[in-house]
């Protein structure tokens, strides 16, 4: 009997910590799988925005002084270039679900919507429902609902502080201009998203705010993740974060970078840990959390993309530098981890003060891999 008990002991101390070790993951890589990257030539340099059409083969481009090109990612070819805006600004602009529009803000708190094909200008968004006179305002993030119909955006007032009250979300009806909803936003807003019926639509701001917003009912909820919440000029802030929301709006995965170690003691040096925690957007609640631990030698690892595919099942993760992961949305579990086979451009270091590197992207099917971008290549990393 003592002999029985002890192996019961013995098997739940195994499965507790097999529990545990899931969702720890070291950032060494004897057991990586080797990639191999191509290069695009860009049409400018200084490329600060970069977005991919739904089946990943086209990208639509924007340099520091207003330029901006369709790219076809398959040839490698500039299909269409635009010069630079008149105000040398930069641009930012987003795919429609089927790829046929492009949805682009011209200029503070205008929105233009262009053909992809021919990047002709097909209708324009009126100005920010907001009535309220003064600064111009500037577009932040741009989403479409499913069906097209409709166009959230994350707008601000100009200037150099902007408290919540000049932060806000607004919705236009896209087949008349018309905007039909303009709703105070909490914080800086790093992503939005429809829910498929379009008639939700969420948001999540970089101070760990979830808002979800009825449009029905013209009312907002908001959850906190208490995980995320920590001082952010304290030990153990989080900083860098990217998010993904998968297309039924339903799950969301958060990517931060978390500040571990002590200042001062070269034995356990300050470095960045990144993590990935799924929310279940139903119930306000984490799901899961994986961690990737750095080494001393490995203190500068952060974590940068962090993309569904379109089942939902899977996640792409990138972690610079080298570090690609495809990891299972619903339990965590690491399913393939990569890196370069050639040293490429995703391996050096950018001049920041020449280029802005924008985000980096998987494809949607997480076969491939696009950026960082360098002077005025684009390289494309083949992962399956």
């Amino acid at each position: 009997m003592r002999r029985y008990l002890t192996l019961i002991i013995f098997m739940s101390v195994v499965v507790s910590c097999k529990s545990r070790s899931a969702h720890q993951s070291s950032l060494k890589q004897e057991n990586a799988k080797k990639i191999r990257y191509s290069n695009i030539e860009l049409p400018f340099k200084q490329t600060v925005g970069f977005a991919l059409d739904p089946l990943s083969r086209l990208a639509f481009l924007t340099s520091k002084s207003g330029e901006s090109a369709l790219i076809d990612l398959d040839r490698g070819q500039t299909i269409w270039k635009k010069p630079e805006t008149k105000d040398r600004t930069g641009i930012y602009g987003e795919f429609s679900p089927s790829g046929t529009l492009l949805a682009i803000n011209q200029g503070p708190g205008k929105i233009m919507i262009i053909a992809t094909k021919t990047g002709e200008e097909i209708s324009n968004l009126k100005p920010p429902c907001i009535d309220s006179p003064g600064p111009s305002f500037h577009v932040s993030k741009i989403v479409w609902s499913s069906d097209q119909r409709l166009l959230a955006a994350a707008v601000a007032k100009s200037g150099p502080v902007l408290p919540e009250r000049q932060r806000f979300i607004n919705i236009w009806d896209t087949q008349t201009g018309d905007c039909v909803l303009a709703v105070p936003a909490i914080g800086n807003i790093l992503t939005l998203k429809f829910s498929s019926d379009a008639r939700r639509l969420f948001s999540f701001s970089q101070d760990a705010h979830f808002s979800i917003y009825d449009l029905s009912r013209k009312s907002v909820m908001t959850i906190t993740v208490d995980e995320l919440k920590y001082p952010l000029d304290t030990y153990g802030a989080f900083f860098g974060g990217k998010v993904s929301f998968r297309d039924d709006a339903r799950l969301a995965m958060i990517g931060w970078n978390r500040t571990i170690g002590e200042a001062g003691n070269p034995e356990n040096p300050i470095r960045s840990m990144p993590m990935v925690v799924a929310i279940d957007l139903e119930t306000g609640k984490k799901i899961w959390q994986r961690e990737w631990t750095p080494t001393r030698e490995e203190r500068f690892f952060q974590l940068k993309t962090v993309e569904f595919d379109p089942s939902g099942t899977r996640i792409g993760v990138y972690i610079e530098p080298n570090r690609w992961f495809i990891v299972n949305s619903i339990t965590g579990d690491v399913l393939g981890q990569f890196e370069s086979e050639e040293t490429g451009p995703a391996s050096k270091k950018t001049d920041r003060s020449e280029v802005e590197v924008p985000n980096l992207f998987f494809s949607r099917n997480l076969d491939k891999f696009f950026g960082p971008i360098s002077d005025r290549n684009l390289p494309i990393w083949g992962i399956n």
